[in-house]
């Protein structure tokens, strides 16, 4: 539940470029859909979350699962290795989501992100130094 904490707010001021054809925006049937973590900064997980003696922290998978309804579930599973023992977990959490122009927000307690769709089936999460691309 830490690591995905840690993990939400280091993305929490993730922002999320949106290009659509329509200038009204994508609707909420044309987002819905189960959206995967492909790739972090272009490369293929895991994604090295924490590389510190001792402590290694990856991510395995990150998705999120938006609903017509405009709720959402998002899951990531982790492996974290401290010194030599492997455990891996998957926390979840969920929250609501609306389209704000060209923007996705999502809100949970505590985390605001936003986001936006790209060609019908992509979301990216952008911030300093980080891209996050999840696919459906």
């Amino acid at each position: 539940m830490k690591l995905k904490l840690a993990f939400a707010l280091l993305i929490a001021p993730l922002m999320i470029a949106c290009g659509d054809d329509d200038p009204a925006g994508p609707s909420a049937d044309s987002i819905a859909g189960t959206y995967r973590l492909q790739t972090v900064n272009g490369a293929a997980l895991p994604f090295v979350f924490i590389n510190e003696p001792g402590l290694r922290v990856e991510v395995m998978a990150d998705e999120y699962i938006l609903n017509a309804n405009q709720s959402f579930t998002t899951t990531i599973t982790l492996r974290e290795t401290e010194d030599t023992v492997v455990t891996t977990t998957t926390d979840s959490y969920s929250g609501q989501w609306q389209i704000d122009g060209s923007e996705i927000i999502l809100t949970s307690p505590g985390i605001v992100d936003r986001a936006s769709f790209t060609n019908g089936n992509t979301l990216t999460f952008t911030f300093p130094g980080v891209a996050l691309v999840y696919r459906k």
